[in-house]
Parts: C-alpha cells; sequence; structure tokens
C-alpha cells in the first residue's frame, strides 16, 4: 500500500498576516494504483499535532464501487454512511444507492438510477448552467440523458418513486481542437451483414468498441484484436455509431451500416 499525502489547506490569518495550516488530506493507494482510504486530518495549533477528523474508505468488486464515511470521535473511528454506485462496462455509474452504516448492518434510504446517450461523450458536452446538478459528473464518460429518485420503504420493503429530471440538450456549432488522438482503425464490412472485423494499424493493440443505435442506446461493448471477428446477427438493419478505444487513449467513432 501507498501513502501520499495529496494536499494541504491554509487559512489566511489577518491579525498575524500568514497562512495558518488548517487540514490535509492523505490518500491510501493499492499497488494497482486503485484508491482505498482518503483520510481528513486537521491541524490542532494547541497540541501542535494533526488529529484525525474524516475517513472516507473504497471498495471495489467487479463493476460495484462502495464508499464509506467513518468519524473520529474519542479515539475511534465510527460509521456513519455508506454509498455504493454500480457502473456499466463504459464506466458511466448507473445506479447509486445511499445507506447509513453503523460498521456491520446498513440501513437502506434511497437510490438514484442513470441512464446515457452512449453516441456522446460527456467531454464533448458543455454545461452552462450549474444549477442542472449533473450527478457525479467526473465519474462520467458518456451524456446523460436522465436521473430517477426512489425513497426505501423498509416496512414494506419496497421502493417508491420521488422525482426524474430529464436531460434536453442543443446543438452548437462550435470550434473545438479534439485533445484526443484518432486510433487509426476501421471496422469492417460496412456495409456489414452478420459480422463485424476490425483492422488496426498496430495489430498488437487491442481495442474496445462500442456500437449505439440511433436512440443512443448501447448495443454492443466488448474488448476485441485485429483477428476477432464480432457476430452482429442479432441487430436489426440500420445506421449505428461505432466507438474504437485504445489502452493508450486513442479512440475513433463513425457510422456502420447495418443491412
Amino acid at each position: 500500500m501507498q501513502n501520499v499525502v495529496v494536499r494541504r489547506n491554509y487559512n489566511w490569518s489577518s491579525s498575524d498576516s500568514q497562512y495558518e495550516l488548517k487540514s490535509r488530506v492523505t490518500e491510501d493507494l493499492d499497488s494497482y494504483g486503485n484508491l482505498e482510504n482518503l483520510v481528513l486530518e486537521r491541524w490542532s495549533s494547541g497540541s501542535s499535532e494533526w488529529q484525525y477528523d474524516t475517513k472516507y474508505s473504497t471498495h471495489i468488486t467487479n463493476q460495484k464501487v462502495s464508499y464509506q464515511d467513518v468519524f473520529w470521535y474519542d479515539s475511534n473511528w465510527y460509521a456513519v454512511y455508506r454509498t455504493r454506485f454500480i457502473y456499466d462496462s463504459l464506466g458511466n455509474p448507473i445506479e447509486q444507492m445511499f445507506m447509513n452504516w453503523d460498521g456491520l448492518d446498513s440501513t437502506i434510504l434511497w437510490k438514484e438510477e442513470y441512464t446515457y446517450n452512449y453516441s456522446v461523450l460527456f467531454s464533448d458536452v458543455v454545461y452552462v448552467y450549474p444549477e442542472l446538478r449533473i450527478p457525479q459528473k467526473h465519474w462520467m464518460n458518456n451524456q446523460i440523458v436522465s436521473r430517477h429518485r426512489f425513497n426505501y420503504i423498509d416496512s414494506t420493503m419496497s421502493w417508491i418513486a420521488t422525482y426524474s429530471t430529464f436531460f434536453n440538450y442543443k446543438n452548437h456549432n462550435l470550434s473545438v481542437s479534439n485533445t484526443y488522438s484518432k486510433l487509426q482503425a476501421v471496422v469492417f464490412p460496412n456495409p456489414a451483414d452478420t459480422y463485424i472485423g476490425i483492422e488496426i494499424e498496430d495489430p498488437a493493440k487491442n481495442v474496445q468498441i462500442t456500437l449505439i443505435d440511433v436512440y443512443g442506446r448501447l448495443m454492443l461493448s466488448k474488448v476485441v484484436n485485429e483477428n476477432q471477428r464480432i457476430d452482429i446477427s442479432n441487430l436489426k438493419p440500420g445506421v449505428y455509431t461505432y466507438i474504437l478505444r485504445a489502452s493508450s487513449g486513442e479512440q475513433r467513432i463513425e457510422k456502420l451500416v447495418i443491412k
């Protein structure tokens, strides 16, 4: 485990005309660089030492990520909340569940569910108004379409819908310089019938292919190599958007016709 102090916070003292140490954040990373714990400590000027305040723990299992909030009190950590996210294969959160937690048992309070337009990247969208309250936007990879809130009724062990938010977007003619390199690869044949393949300039690269229909629905997502045939016989005829992404960050977005 790697322990890294990532941030120190200071307050400006007008009486002393200098910055005074306030708090620091420390991250514990596993051997793969994933966040395991984030600890907030506050500086005590009286005792001249760091004192624990709050800890956020992360647990990753398949496509589920749980975040646990615990607070330092009377020389012990006390659990309070747990938040669980479920992600789709493209890294978008599709469900967030919030629970009270005492360290052993969880009590479900509410959850939110999210849908996306997979043909549009989140980085290609300009969100102008902060009051839109885009949920967890720094974890999204695609354009959010809707979110739905549900409260949990413990007595009946059921969910009650409380509200829904739908996001509408307007196209603007903007001059944008793409920050990613275009992947030198192409899907063939195009038009296609029952299968497709990928021709890659660098055969050593594996790429992720994503197929999106005209309604923005995710129809296919998998990691493939150049020599692999992909069965599309179950897809209806029409025009699809395909997105090719390499682990290096390069990507290519084009149209595919299935006849």
